[in-house]
């Protein structure tokens, strides 16, 4: 188990679709494998679907503070942090907000729901790229 760790923590959010693909299209041991990484304190859940890898000197805490740029940047293949988001990545935001606005492709047919998670709200929005 220790190995699908080794193969993502550069990620540090990793999607259970790329766990599976990682065991070749076996979701019971990608499963397995994602139940193993909570119980072990490795990694801690964003959403369905959705892992934070911690660093090893974060494995004894209950819960991480993540970064929402992290997040957003990772919970999806086909999308960039846009809008007010992009703009206080870069510092040139004015004002703070409880939201992170996400960009996703046209390719997608449906725009993804909106979650919470450590008080940001990760909104999409489907747009060209």
């Amino acid at each position: 188990m220790i190995d699908v760790y080794e193969e993502f923590k550069q990620y540090r959010v990793v999607r259970r679709k790329e766990i599976i693909r990682f065991f070749s299209g076996n979701v019971e041991k990608a499963n397995g494998s994602i139940r193993w990484l909570v119980a072990s304190g490795k990694a801690q859940r964003i959403k369905p679907g959705l892992l934070y890898l911690r660093r090893p000197n974060e494995w004894g805490k209950k819960e991480v503070l993540v970064s929402p740029w992290l997040v957003a940047g990772r919970s999806l293949n086909d999308s960039v942090i846009a809008f007010h988001s992009a703009m206080a990545i870069r510092g040139e935001a004015y004002s703070e907000s409880s939201q992170v606005q996400i960009a996703v492709g046209l390719k997608n047919k449906k725009t993804p729901h909106s979650f919470t998670y450590q008080g940001k709200t990760y909104i999409f929005y489907r747009k060209t790229l």
